[in-house]
């Protein structure tokens, strides 16, 4: 995010579809998690949900600067 200072429309539309390609990875994971009650099991949802937010927090951040 830092050395990026400007997208193509085509470059940025790319940039979205991967993101939407993993957010559909993530729920599958989710869907496909047999057994919930299982602290074993869902540890690795659960870490991508976690790091997810981190980023998106970050991301959401980045946009507050740009904005100003």
């Amino acid at each position: 995010w830092r050395t990026v200072g400007s997208v193509t429309a085509d470059e940025w539309a790319s940039i979205r579809d991967e993101l939407r390609a993993s957010y559909d990875r993530i729920i599958a994971l989710v869907h496909e998690t047999p057994d919930w009650n299982n602290l074993t099991t869902i540890g690795n949802p659960m870490g991508v949900i976690a790091h997810t937010a981190y980023h998106l927090g970050e991301i959401r951040q980045a946009l507050c600067t740009i904005r100003m």
